[in-house]
């Protein structure tokens, strides 16, 4: 397979030459068409043009910030002033000659700093006989900043007077002060004003919080940022903030029901399991999960290695003219990670600490003991047996989910160190997580280092890094189909927990053959433990004024170790004989190289943009493993292949694949009111042939800021925009060897005495022309704020079309071939609104903000090759999905109930249904022949939600904040298999209480059929008896925190302190009656096939946690 491999990859060293020649070439193309500007200041060369009669201040402010680069800065109470109608016309000036024409009579002066314009009254001493300050005594000094650095333009003031000052470019102030104790006031447009109680303080350094919505926020785009306000692709983002109101264990886990179209479930309970998360639908039969990029590093692999309180923002890409820059693999969307850098100015140290207790959060309704006994007697004597018990007094028995089930430890502990000058700032961060499972003898443990470093070395050349190195070590426990939670449900309650001498307990006649679930859990010995390294260094270089060069190296490598060994038992009926030990180590090492240059000019009122680059990546995963029986004993000490005796076998592989990528953007504003973003990106995959292995993915969005317009008039919309945007994405995911034929290892029998012989047969047929999967994708959008910025609201109609989709069709067994490999033959579209709404707003002290968001989807199949033929998968004994044109993909397919037979007369009117007697269940003749059958099969249930949605409420009042999270879903359906088995009275599991409900005469149920351990009828066949609702409302988190004050902090030598308690998944409010209506994939390596397939899998928790914040 190596060679196999080799013969399709790039080799290294010419990718190497081609890469560093364009990159070079790229340069030198670019320098050749960039005119460079005189030396001399911006405020110095910059000229500005206006025209207006009686018009406020405020409008000509807003001309001078589109045709420069110029952002003001005033003071908070300077807000009317800035309404001041003002007469200007000047041609072609100066800025400086400019601003003093535009002030002329407003009472306001200005100064210039850098590129900000800072605004101010004529006199910042205002002599008044209520506050004057006659004689400063003292000089108090510090800086400002927000998270994001320093903030120039910042109004300190004493409060009470009008004395004050406002802070330079650096954030930084000085102001004199009376002795005694005086109150200092911050204030800043756009973020929350600040009051510190000053007593013999001379250093006062404030962090400063935005309160209103911010549409200069900075977004997280592919390969750089852009204002949120210029945004014309489908873009949601996700702050620090709102990750650390929940208490997750991974960060993909924060992305569910914080952004419109983004669909996130939680496919396992278990401690640190993954979790699925589509974008804008199911765009694939394959594979449907994101590229996440972390700091500039794509990968796909599962994110619970990252601490979420490393976590900074996240932006998740959604659109074609968002994620096209990563074409081949961005099909399915893309998710941006950033995580936290380090600040200017003294030291900051953080420590959080979480500590708390998981429990189950809903228990099945089972049989007790004395019910058990009753209904098996039963359903053997309906069948024309002898019944076994006959002996009532077994009183309530085992509950056995009381047996497996605990309340577990939760608890998380960070410590980060942040500081730096004007030249480097750090971050050093260490988090250590252990969660127990809520099944014994289940638990997660992770190790964070997290070190992140940028350093001006020059005024011209950064360089930087982000590193995370982190250690998770799981005690696992069997989860799947035999696993202990399935076992749990299923073992009699009449069999006790423990024999008389304290051995675990097993099944005796009657009661079946399956493993004491506790004794399960107690011997399960399978531990996984992964080391891995994850980051990214970096170099960039201002080559001339706007034009930067960057070049990034990304590094993801782990090893994961597995150690599975099954132990010897004997407990009744339930055994094992021979013990076995299985060894696996898989090593994965995966070097990504980008290098961008980008440029950016602007010229009166037009901006530009541009980016060009390329990247490189190479990954490799291998794998060995050995297996080994008959260990002279289960202890602990011997659990190492050598103490094996019998029954050798090895195994290991090595695959590669690689990948060269060449793209570019424009983005181009006029007047910040015209917005268009082209970008482009050039693939080629080994993952393909040589006829198909290079694909172009294009796109194109444009905005109109409405609001802009001198014709748009409102009073109370603040800003209006709508945006349009068109793109082809690819997808890649298909393996690696879809093109070429592999061979795969068989054994078999053979001579006289037969011995077991190597073989190799062909996998399947390979198809040399497979080729890309092609996602088109059309987006129509508007935002807008209103109310000063108090509301923002978002929609956006999305048609997400996929052509040449990859499907493996069915082979004739005269082939020789188990398959036909890939082929492009398949289209689905995907389609839907999306909706978010913002409210955020004060009542006095009282603070309070509303986000929600709603997305509406609508998956269907288009086209399925040449003869459009239905693909129908086994899922469940004879339960199937569906693949067919005209529907979503995969959709339960299977009889329909019509109520139950109540005596012979009914059988006889109906169909024909051979071994149907009265009180079994009657099935529609859906095909309409008479005759009960296969072809009576039909759509019983969609397991994709018709919508879903998230609420977030907030409410703060002085020290105090409340949160409060609601997500859920609606529309989608859910096959229950737990109650296959739970209403079946052909085997000896235990039942739910449902089944006490059977038809036991005439008249007596229409929804529960007879009891029988014969089932002649097959009532228990794949119907629409096991689909249920599966939508549902969930308050997913509750947190009530308390900060301390400014004052009260400083007391305690701390720079700030909270502590909060929260709840999780408290409330659930649905009619599906499993264990949990969040139901993803019922087993992780069979993705998306079995969707909304509810196999009794472990279960989720219901979590109560305290924690504390101290800043020092």
């Amino acid at each position: 397979m190596k060679d196999a491999a080799k013969a399709w990859a790039f080799d290294r060293s010419f990718l190497l030459r081609i890469l560093i020649m364009s990159n070079i070439s790229l340069i030198f193309v670019l320098c050749s068409f960039i005119s460079v500007s005189a030396a001399e200041s911006y405020a110095q060369r910059v000229r500005v043009s206006l025209d207006y009669k009686n018009v406020t201040l405020e409008k000509v402010i807003n001309d001078i910030k589109k045709q420069t680069e110029f952002e003001f800065a005033y003071q908070a109470d300077l807000e009317k002033m800035v309404l001041k109608k003002v007469t200007v016309n000047v041609q072609d000036e100066l800025i400086e000659n400019v601003m003093k024409t535009v002030l002329q009579g407003t009472g306001l002066s200005f100064r210039i700093i850098d590129k900000i314009i800072l605004l101010s009254k004529n006199r910042m001493l205002i002599t008044s006989e209520s506050s004057v300050i006659d004689d400063p005594a003292r000089k108090v000094s510090g800086v400002v900043k927000d998270k994001s650095g320093t903030l120039p333009g910042v109004t300190v003031r004493v409060k009470g007077t009008n004395f004050g000052t406002v802070t330079d470019v650096d954030g930084s102030y000085s102001l004199s002060i009376p002795d005694g104790e005086v109150v200092l006031v911050f204030s800043y447009v756009g973020y929350q004003t600040v009051e510190i109680i000053l007593k013999d303080e001379t250093i006062i350094d404030i962090m400063m919080v935005q309160d209103a919505l911010n549409l200069d926020e900075v977004v997280v785009m592919g390969y750089g940022t852009q204002k949120k306000r210029d945004i014309t692709g489908a873009v949601s983002t996700i702050s620090s903030v709102d990750i650390q109101k929940s208490p997750v264990v991974g960060i993909d886990h924060a992305l569910q029901g914080q952004a419109a179209g983004v669909q996130v479930t939680q496919n396992y309970g278990t401690p640190g399991a993954g979790i699925q998360v589509r974008i804008r639908g199911i765009g694939t039969i394959g594979d449907s999960d994101p590229l996440f990029v972390i700091d500039g590093v794509p990968t796909k692999e599962n994110l619970n290695s990252l601490n979420p309180n490393d976590i900074e923002s996240i932006s998740v890409l959604k659109d074609a003219s968002a994620a096209a820059i990563y074409g081949a693999r961005a099909a399915n969307g893309v998710v941006l990670i950033t995580t936290k850098k380090g600040t200017k100015g003294e030291s900051m140290v953080q420590f959080n600490a979480t500590y708390g207790v998981q429990q189950i959060s809903n228990k099945l309704e089972l049989l007790t003991a004395d019910e058990y006994a009753m209904v098996m007697d039963e359903a053997l004597t309906n069948a024309g047996l002898a019944p076994v018990w006959n002996n009532p007094g077994l009183g309530k028995g085992t509950d056995w989910q009381d047996a497996i089930f605990r309340n577990a430890a939760f608890q998380k502990y960070d410590l980060s160190v942040s500081s730096g000058n004007d030249k480097t700032t750090y971050l050093l961060g260490l988090g250590y997580l252990a969660q127990d499972g809520i099944v014994k003898h289940s638990d997660f443990t992770r190790y964070n280092l997290r070190f992140n470093l940028n350093s001006n070395v020059t005024e011209k050349f950064t360089v930087g890094a982000n590193m995370n190195l982190s250690r998770i070590k799981e005690n696992l426990i069997d989860t799947e189909i035999n696993g202990v939670v399935r076992s749990a449900i299923f073992q009699p309650p009449t069999i006790p927990v423990y024999n008389e001498d304290g051995t675990y307990a097993g099944p005796g006649e009657n009661e079946g053959d399956a493993q004491n679930p506790l004794g399960m859990a107690d011997r399960s010995d399978k531990t996984q433990a992964n080391n891995k390294l994850f980051g990214n260094i970096f170099a960039s270089y201002d080559i001339i004024s706007g034009l930067r060069f960057k070049s990034n190296l990304g590094l993801n490598v782990y090893s994961l170790q597995t150690i599975d060994f099954d132990p010897t038992f004997s407990e009744g009926n339930a055994n094992r004989l021979i013990n076995s030990l299985n060894h696996q180590l898989i090593n994965y090492f995966d070097v990504n190289w980008e290098n961008t240059l980008e440029y950016t000019r602007k010229i009166n009122l037009h901006k530009v943009t541009a980016l060009v680059g390329n990247t490189m990546q190479e990954a490799s995963t291998g794998l060995v493993s050995g297996y080994r029986e008959n260990f002279s004993s289960n202890e602990d000490y011997l659990h190492y292949l050598d103490a094996g005796s019998a029954n050798d076998k090895a195994r290991g592989r090595l695959t590669e694949w690689s990948l060269l990528s060449y793209f570019g953007r424009i983005n181009y504003d006029y007047a910040d009111k015209y917005l268009l973003s082209l970008n482009a990106r050039y693939d080629g995959s080994s993952r393909f042939g040589k006829k198909n292995r290079w694909g172009l993915f294009p796109s194109v969005s444009a905005g109109w800021r409405v609001s802009g317009e001198d014709f748009f008039k409102s009073d109370f919309i603040d800003d209006l925009k709508i945006r349009a945007s068109w793109g082809q994405l690819g997808n890649q995911d298909i393996g690696l060897y879809a093109f070429s034929s592999v061979l795969q290892q068989i054994f078999y029998p053979f001579g006289n005495p037969q011995v077991i012989q190597v073989g190799y047969l062909p996998a399947s047929d390979f198809n040399p022309d497979v080729k890309w999967e092609t996602t088109t994708q059309l987006d129509f959008g508007v935002d807008f704020s209103a109310f000063d910025y108090r509301l923002y609201f978002s929609a956006d109609y999305y048609k997400k079309n996929t052509t040449d989709m990859l499907l493996i069709l069915p082979q004739p067994a005269t082939s020789g071939f188990g398959s036909t490999g890939y082929e492009n033959v398949g289209e689905i579209v995907n389609k839907g609104l999306e909706f978010q709404v913002i409210w955020r707003d004060k009542i006095g002290k009282l603070n309070y903000n509303i986000n929600a968001n709603l997305t509406t989807n609508k998956n269907e199949v288009l086209n399925l090759g040449e003869n459009n033929e239905a693909i129908t998968s086994g899922l469940y004994f004879d339960m199937s999905t569906r693949t067919e044109v005209g529907h979503s993909i995969r959709e339960f397919y299977g009889y329909v109930t019509d109520g139950i037979f109540q005596n012979q007369a009914e059988i006889e009117a109906h169909a024909e249904q051979p071994g149907a007697v009265p009180g079994d269940i009657r099935f529609k003749d859906i095909s309409g022949d008479g005759v009960i059958n296969s072809d009576d099969r039909t759509f019983i249930g969609n397991p994709y939600p018709d919508m879903f949605f998230g609420l977030n409420l907030g409410l703060s009042y002085k020290g105090f904040d409340v949160s409060l999270f609601l997500q859920g879903q609606y529309g989608n359906e859910i096959y229950n298999a737990t109650k296959f088995w739970l209403t079946n009275s052909g085997y000896n599991y235990n039942k739910g209480t449902a089944i006490l409900e059977r038809w036991t005469g005439e008249g007596s149920s229409n929804s529960e059929p007879r009891l029988s351990t014969v089932d002649a009828n097959q009532n228990a066949r794949g119907s629409d008896r096991y689909i249920e609702d599966g939508s549902y409302l969930r308050l997913k988190n509750l947190q009530i925190g308390y900060t301390l004050s400014e004052s009260m902090a400083r007391k305690l030598s701390l720079k700030g302190a909270r502590v909060f308690v929260s709840g999780s998944n408290l409330l659930t409010f649905t009619k599906y009656t499993g264990y949990d209506p969040e139901v993803g994939a019922a087993r992780a390596t069979l993705g998306d096939r079995t969707v909304g397939f509810d196999e009794v899998t472990y279960p989720q928790n219901r979590g109560f946690i305290m924690g504390v914040t101290i800043s020092m």
